[in-house]
Order: C-alpha cells, then sequence, then structure tokens
C-alpha cells in the first residue's frame, strides 16, 4: 500500500562539509520509527528531494541532503508547507551470526549511522565494518583511524570520526582515480576496498548492507555473489 505523505515541521538546517546539509524535521507518530535503509521524500508541494535518514530522536528526524552545484534544495524548500513520506527498502539489523559490513555511496552514509547508532547502543555484540565512498569531500573532517583492519592496503588510513567514536571501524575511498589521491584515501570504489578487504582478511561469517545508486548497489550484489555472501541493499533513486 501506497504511503501518504504527512506535514513535517523543519525544525533546523546545518550546513556540512562537503557540499551537505543536514536538516532536523518534527514529524507524526506514523513518521516517527523509521528503520535504517529507508528516506524521507521532502516537499513543499513545489519541489521535493529525496533525504536519507540519519538519527531518530524521539519525534525528531535528523536527514541529510548532498546539495547539487545550482542553490542548495535544502534553502527553496524554506518556503511553502512542508509534507514527507518514506520511501526505500528497510535493512535487516537484528543481531545475528554475522559480521556485518556497510558500504555507503555520498549521502547513503546517513543509512550507515543510523543502523550503526541503533545497534551500538543496543549493547547488542555484533561486529560492524565500514567503507564509504565519496565522490567530493564527506560531511565530515576525515582523520586517522586507530582501530586496525589487517589486510588493507597501507595508504587507507581515514576514517569516519563518528563511526570510530562508536568502536566501528570504517575506510574511505575515492572513486576518481584521475584525481591527486587524498592523504589516508583509498584511490579507487569502496566496493573493490572491501573486496581487497575480504580477500586478506580472516574467514568468517560476513555480510554486506548497503546504501547507494543502483549502479553502486548493483555492484556490491555482484561482489556478494562471487563471495556467497547474503547481501541487504538501499537504493537512492537520484
Amino acid at each position: 500500500m501506497r504511503e501518504s505523505e504527512q506535514p513535517v515541521e523543519l525544525l533546523s538546517l546545518e550546513t556540512l562539509p562537503g557540499h551537505y546539509t543536514q536538516l532536523r524535521f518534527r514529524v507524526p507518530p506514523s513518521l516517527a520509527n523509521p528503520q535504517p535503509g529507508r528516506y524521507c521524500r521532502i516537499s513543499n508541494g513545489n519541489l521535493s528531494g529525496l533525504m536519507p535518514i540519519m538519527r531518530v530522536k524521539g519525534d525528531v528526524l535528523e536527514c541529510l541532503y548532498r546539495n547539487g552545484h545550482e542553490t542548495p534544495l535544502p534553502e527553496r524548500l524554506l518556503d511553502g508547507r512542508l509534507t514527507a513520506v518514506l520511501q526505500g527498502n528497510a535493512w535487516k539489523t537484528m543481531p545475528d551470526e554475522f559480521h556485518t559490513v556497510f558500504l555507503a555511496q555520498n549521502e547513503g552514509l546517513a543509512s550507515v549511522v543510523h543502523a550503526a547508532e541503533r545497534l551500538h547502543y543496543g549493547n547488542l555484540q555484533i561486529m560492524l565494518t565500514a567503507f564509504l565512498e565519496f565522490d567530493d569531500g564527506p560531511p565530515f573532517t576525515p582523520k586517522p583511524s586507530q582501530i586496525l583492519l589487517p589486510g588493507l592496503p597501507p595508504e587507507a588510513l581515514a576514517c569516519a570520526p563518528l563511526l570510530e567514536d562508536w568502536g566501528i571501524a570504517s575506510r574511505l575511498a575515492d572513486p576518481d582515480d584521475r584525481r591527486m589521491p587524498r592523504p589516508g584515501w583509498f584511490s579507487g570504489t569502496a566496493v573493490r576496498l572491501t573486496e581487497i578487504w575480504l580477500e586478506n582478511t580472516v574467514a568468517g561469517n560476513y555480510r554486506l548492507v548497503c546504501c547507494g545508486t543502483q549502479r553502486f548497489v548493483d555492484a556490491v550484489s555482484n561482489l556478494a555473489d562471487r563471495r556467497g555472501l547474503p547481501v541487504d541493499t538501499a537504493v537512492l533513486p537520484i
């Protein structure tokens, strides 16, 4: 059954590095408990934008939006009555015997944070690793990771600080190999970095969980098929 649009209130709008915006919305009860992997379509009647959900705090949703090179969409959404509808596939985030490996592309990071925060604060005994790909800069300041990930290329040291604070190993990948290498980043896709790690790390029960464009998700699914791993996907139709 198609979900209907619901009125929402924009509480705050914060500009982040890398041409990203973090938005906080107060939402009705029907939207207040979305599962990781889903996203909001926010509209003011004339314009709409897809925003992955990054955090849920009571009746407040925090979403992440990647701006283009025009006037940022969040600023243009300030005019008019806002509505939202949930879309996308929910991830399976219950603890199981698998080591969960997150792969995210650009604003797909939001779904990783959403899932990782639930698992972290749920005090669940589950292994988590994240490989994150950004076409441009990320919405945070990278730092060298203090969490070892044996089997990775030695240059792959940069991580997402928030995940690091939660004890979750992460690494960053730059898919544009025409660019000068970014210090601490892997030059190549997150999918290729994950493949290298799986080839060189200890054997285990791994499950891939990803969020990105259809092309990105297809690449992750192909990797999962080749290695015989279960995979959970969320496609951002951007």
